[in-house]
């Protein structure tokens, strides 16, 4: 856990090995809140964009721990500033996959990004994705898909970032939430998990295009703004 409105000058790790939470100040990088961060399955995570909590300036940053010696260093910028991204790392292209969210003015960037850790540039992928204030993306960096769901139109949506294609997929339940707060790609059960903290979440299946009701329940008090997986 990097940053955050009570912390931003810290990040935190849990020890699976002893069950323990560790704290330690975040140096050599700017701290902040609202930043997103993949892990690239080996020694780095990334931490793209978010919001300086005292000057309340946005960010473009792109930097990188390391979780073998934890250290942080300052890699590259992205073209604009914006906090909350989706983020994924795609190990075929060696490069970050952006979808941007808000920017200082609560504009939505239509834009898909890749940032390529090799040369350290970005380029634009998809030029307009049609997203709106309450659209909420998930990227699947092993496939090269985003999916979007939108709450306006009632429609989800999967755009193939190879070919370019767009996918019109099943249309979601009525009883599916204005909005969610985090969707977790499952990739053990091949799925997509959106979370809700009032409402019960939802799964959808992407081998069979089906959504399912999740048994799972979040009440506001547990506010899920960040969340992961593990798999053994």
């Amino acid at each position: 856990m990097f940053g955050g409105s009570s912390s931003p000058l810290t990040y935190s790790r849990y020890s699976l090995a002893d069950r323990q939470w560790y704290t330690a100040d975040i140096v050599g990088v700017i701290g902040g809140r609202s930043m997103s961060t993949c892990y690239d399955g080996d020694k780095y995570i990334y931490l793209m964009g978010g919001i300086d909590n005292i000057k309340e300036w946005y960010s473009d940053r792109v930097d990188c721990y390391d979780i073998e010696c934890q250290q942080f260093k300052h890699i590259g910028t992205l073209p604009y500033k914006l906090s909350n991204p989706s983020v994924a790392y795609n190990k075929s292209t060696q490069s970050i996959i952006v979808v941007g969210k808000m920017d200082s003015v609560g504009n939505r960037y239509q834009e898909v990004l890749s940032f390529n850790l090799n040369t350290l540039k970005t380029s634009v992928i998809i030029k307009d994705l049609k997203l709106n204030s309450m659209s909420v993306c998930a990227i699947d960096g092993h496939d090269g898909n985003v999916y979007v769901l939108n709450s306006h139109d009632h429609t989800f949506k999967r755009y193939n970032l190879s070919t370019k294609r767009l996918t019109n997929l099943s249309t979601p339940p009525s009883s599916m939430a204005s909005y969610y707060s985090t969707v977790l790609n499952d990739r053990l059960f091949n799925s997509l998990i959106f979370i809700h903290f009032t409402t019960q979440s939802m799964r959808y299946s992407i081998k069979d295009d089906q959504w399912i009701q999740s048994s799972q329940a979040f009440t506001q008090s547990d506010d899920i703004v960040c969340a992961c997986i593990l798999q053994d």
